[in-house]
C-alpha cells in the first residue's frame, strides 16, 4: 500500500506534464511549418501560427517528450561518466572566464545545429533522421547536465561571486533557447525529409491536387487538412500554401508512385503497331470525355471500353443507370473540372506488361500504359491498366495517378 501511495504522489506532482507535452508540440509544429512560408531565412516568420489540426500538437508534442526523455537518461549517464573529468578541466579555467566560455559553448552549439540542418534540408535525404535527433538531443542535455553539476559542485565559490537568483535565470535562460531550439530545428528536419523527398520524386508521398474557385488547380504535397485549411508545399514556387476550404471547389489526394523513364508511344511506327490495340481504350477514353456533346450511343460505347470490375469499384455501378441520365450527367460534367479549351492533349508511354492476379484464368493478360496529359499551366500523370482476355480486345481495368518522365 505504501508503494502505491508514494506512486499517486508522484503522479500527482506532475499536474503539469499535459501542458509541457502540448508546448513541446507547439514548438516542433512551429519548426515544421513556419519555415516552410517562405524562402528566406528558417526563423524568417518564426512567430506565425500555422492553422493546423489539433492532434498534430499533441502527438508530436508525445513523440518528442519520449525523445527528450530518452536523451535525459542518455545525458545523465554521460555526465556520471565523463562530468567529474571535464569539471576538473573547467575548474581550472579563472573564474570570471567560465560563464562567458559557457555562454560562447552554447551559442556555437546552436549556430552549429541551425547551419548543418540547414544544409541537410535544403540538399540531402540520404541522412536517416536517427542520425540527426539522437546527437543533437544528447549532446544538447549533456551540456546541460554538465552545467547543472558545475553549479552544484562550485556552488559556494560561485554564491560569491553572482547572486543566485540571477546565476537561476541565466541557466534558465540557455536551458530554454537550447530546448526550444532543438525541438524546433527537429520539426524542421522532420518536415524538411518529406519536402526533399518530393523534390527528389520519391515514392509514397501524399499529394493533393485542389481545384480553387477560378477553376485553377494546384498540385501540393499534403502537410495538412483540417475544418476550415487545406496545408500543403508547392514545389512550383518553393513554399508552403495555406489555402481556406471555403475557397477550394475539389479536392483529389494520391500516393506518389515514381517510375522510370518510359519510352514514347509512336502510333505511326511499325515496331508499335500491335499495341494500337492496346492503345485505343484510351484514346477512346480521351475523345469521349473531350467531346463538346455527347449522346447516348456514344455513353454506351464510352463504357464498353471498362471492365466490369472498374465500372463497379470506381464508378459505382454506374452501368446500373440509364444511358439517358448517364449522358445528361456527363454533358454537364467537366473532365477535371476544367474547360476543354485548356486540354492540349496527352502522350502515351508504349504498353508494359504486368503480371497475373491471382484467381485470373490462364488466358488473362494485362498491360500498363503511362499517360501524360498536357493542360494549361499544368500537367497531369496518370497510368492506365488494361486487360484483355484474347489480346485482341483490351479494356480499362484501372486508372491511377502516378508520376513518371519520358526519355529523350
Amino acid at each position: 500500500m505504501l508503494i502505491i501511495h508514494k506512486f499517486f504522489a508522484y503522479i500527482q506532482k506532475l499536474w503539469y506534464a499535459p501542458f509541457t507535452i502540448y508546448l513541446i508540440g507547439i514548438i516542433y509544429v512551429q519548426g515544421a511549418f513556419s519555415p516552410f512560408l517562405s524562402e528566406g531565412f528558417i526563423f524568417n516568420k518564426i512567430f506565425y501560427v500555422t492553422p493546423v489540426s489539433y492532434y498534430l500538437y499533441i502527438t508530436n508534442g508525445i513523440m518528442v517528450s519520449a525523445c527528450i526523455a530518452v536523451s535525459l537518461i542518455l545525458g545523465h549517464i554521460w555526465v556520471n561518466m565523463l562530468g567529474s573529468n571535464i569539471i576538473r578541466l573547467i575548474n581550472k579555467i579563472n573564474r570570471k572566464w567560465r560563464l562567458m566560455c559557457f555562454t560562447t559553448l552554447c551559442l556555437t552549439f546552436l549556430i552549429l545545429i541551425a547551419y548543418v540542418q540547414s544544409i541537410i534540408v535544403k540538399w540531402d535525404t540520404s541522412i536517416d533522421a536517427r542520425f540527426v535527433y539522437a546527437p543533437i538531443y544528447s549532446s544538447s542535455f549533456f551540456v546541460t547536465f554538465l552545467f547543472f553539476q558545475f553549479f552544484q559542485i562550485n556552488r559556494n565559490s560561485l554564491q560569491l561571486q553572482i547572486e543566485r537568483p540571477f546565476w537561476i535565470l541565466y541557466f534558465c535562460v540557455i536551458a530554454t533557447i537550447i530546448l526550444v531550439s532543438t525541438i524546433y530545428l527537429n520539426g524542421l528536419y522532420s518536415q524538411g525529409q518529406i519536402v526533399n523527398a518530393y523534390r527528389h520524386e520519391k515514392s509514397g508521398l501524399q499529394l493533393m491536387n485542389v481545384t480553387v474557385e477560378d477553376n485553377r488547380q494546384i498540385q501540393l504535397l499534403r502537410f495538412d487538412i483540417n475544418t476550415n485549411f487545406i496545408i500543403g508545399y508547392d514545389i512550383s514556387v518553393k513554399k508552403m500554401l495555406i489555402i481556406p476550404k471555403d475557397k477550394v471547389r475539389s479536392i483529389e489526394t494520391f500516393k506518389t508512385n515514381y517510375q522510370q523513364d518510359k519510352s514514347k508511344y509512336n502510333p505511326v511506327s511499325p515496331q508499335y503497331a500491335e499495341d494500337k490495340q492496346v492503345i485505343a481504350p484510351i484514346d477512346a477514353f480521351y475523345k469521349y470525355r473531350m467531346a463538346k456533346h455527347k449522346d447516348d450511343k456514344d455513353t454506351k460505347q464510352y463504357l464498353s471500353y471498362f471492365t466490369i470490375g472498374y465500372t463497379y469499384n470506381y464508378m459505382n455501378g454506374i452501368t446500373g443507370v440509364s444511358s439517358y441520365i448517364l449522358t445528361n450527367k456527363m454533358n454537364h460534367e467537366s473532365y477535371r473540372d476544367r474547360s476543354v479549351t485548356e486540354f492540349y492533349g496527352y502522350v502515351c508511354s508504349n504498353p508494359e506488361s504486368e503480371p497475373s492476379r491471382k484467381g485470373d484464368a490462364t488466358n488473362i493478360t494485362y498491360r500498363k500504359v503511362y499517360v501524360k496529359e498536357m493542360w494549361t499551366g499544368q500537367n497531369y500523370n496518370l497510368v492506365f491498366t488494361l486487360k484483355s482476355s484474347d489480346k485482341q480486345i483490351w479494356k480499362i481495368d484501372n486508372i491511377e495517378e502516378t508520376s513518371f518522365s519520358f526519355d529523350q
